[in-house]
């Protein structure tokens, strides 16, 4: 090489030493991200369940209105037929003609991690429920949409 071809020359190549600092960054970095990304995935889903909840019992107070009543009285039971998603069940339970309560149960074997089993109600008045969230029985006064709490 004379002086001038070393003045241009750029080496494209990595040294092993080089190639190992730039792998164990980008593990640091996935394994830092992995958790929140994770759990961020799972809120998304489950905020599924709880829209679905509340506009499920939207069309029911709808209905309420009309009819005066949260039944379909031709089949004797609940007017909101059962209704499915990709990562749910709903189901409408204890209908009267004066109240209802709407469930939502995960389907099992769906991508909700490793978590397990969510089940989420709402009522005729409005009272959401946690029944069982990552599948522990849970019994909260709200909808759980991480570990941590309302």
């Amino acid at each position: 090489f004379s002086a001038m071809q070393l003045k241009h020359y750029i080496p494209l190549d990595f040294s092993l030493a080089e190639l190992l600092i730039s792998l164990s960054m980008l593990a640091i970095i996935v394994v830092a991200a992995y958790p929140s990304y994770t759990e961020y995935s799972l809120r998304n889903k489950l905020s599924d369940a709880t829209t679905t909840l509340a506009k499920l019992r939207l069309a029911l107070e709808t209905h309420h209105q009309t009819e005066r009543s949260y039944l379909d009285h031709a089949a004797n039971s609940c007017a909101l037929k059962p209704l499915s998603t990709t990562y749910f069940d709903f189901t409408c339970v204890e209908a009267t003609d004066k109240g209802f309560t709407l469930t939502a149960s995960s389907k099992p074997y769906v991508d909700l991690g490793a978590g397990g089993r969510y089940e989420f109600t709402i009522n005729q008045d409005g009272k959401r429920k946690t029944l069982t969230f990552a599948g522990s029985m849970v019994n909260a006064d709200c909808w759980m949409m991480s570990r941590d709490g309302c």
